[in-house]
């Protein structure tokens, strides 16, 4: 006979799909009208609802979910909108020599963006970079024809951090486990060890000490292998 999965193992298998799905780990962006997908998501659904042609660029370090951000936004979008958008990618990483690919990237913005001066074309253009300076390494006639407007990925504070784990390891309660187990769970898990002072090298102590494990009914359970 096949041994029943015990409950913490099923728990542990809940957190993981939780953790290693990118839907579900941005969803808590949706909550908050200051993050950046709700800015970016404003910005591009009133340029739909209002048929206007707008531009906004999203700065920051590479690895801070900037894509993730445009992927999620369009993607709710296109549900709600179904008919009314599509997508066109351009890559500027395609080109192998830098200049080439500063030049060429000039020219299609200049010529989209002057495109979208007319009454006739509807669009919006969503830049990505991981430098902060980008709008100005951009020729002054396509910059003239930007909207300047610009959502910074900057790094987050220990709130939003805390915020993010609780949204990632909590275990909901329609998750399928024992309503008791969930709330013993819940009540335990020690999210961060706050800890005063700072480690070398200047990193807060705050951020490394993750308790990985929560104890319910006398067996730890494991979050993360």
């Amino acid at each position: 006979m096949v041994a029943a999965v015990s409950v913490p193992s099923q728990a542990q298998t809940v957190l993981r799909c939780q953790l290693c799905d990118p839907a579900f780990v941005y969803s808590a962006l949706r909550s908050s009208p200051d993050t950046n997908y709700s800015k970016l998501k404003y910005v591009v659904a009133s340029s739909v609802s209002e048929a206007c042609n707008n531009s906004v660029l999203l700065l920051g370090p590479r690895g801070c979910g900037k894509a993730a951000v445009v992927d999620m936004v369009l993607d709710d979008l296109r549900k709600e909108h179904p008919d009314a958008i599509s997508v066109i990618r351009l890559n500027g990483m395609l080109h192998n020599d830098d200049n080439c690919a500063m030049k060429g990237k000039q020219r299609l913005l200049y010529s989209l963006l002057d495109a979208m001066q007319s009454l006739t074309s509807q669009a919006v253009v969503i830049g990505v970079s991981c430098r902060l300076d980008a709008d100005q390494l951009l020729e002054k006639k396509v910059r003239s024809r930007l909207s300047h407007r610009k959502l910074l990925f900057i790094s987050p504070s220990l709130d939003d951090i805390q915020r993010l784990v609780e949204h990632l390891l909590i275990l909901a309660k329609d998750s399928g486990l024992p309503a008791k187990y969930i709330t013993d769970y819940n009540s335990r898990l020690t999210l961060f060890r706050l800890e005063d002072g700072v480690l070398e090298d200047g990193v807060d102590a705050r951020l490394v000490y993750p308790w990985s494990a929560a104890w319910v009914d006398g067996d730890p359970l494991s979050l993360i292998h």
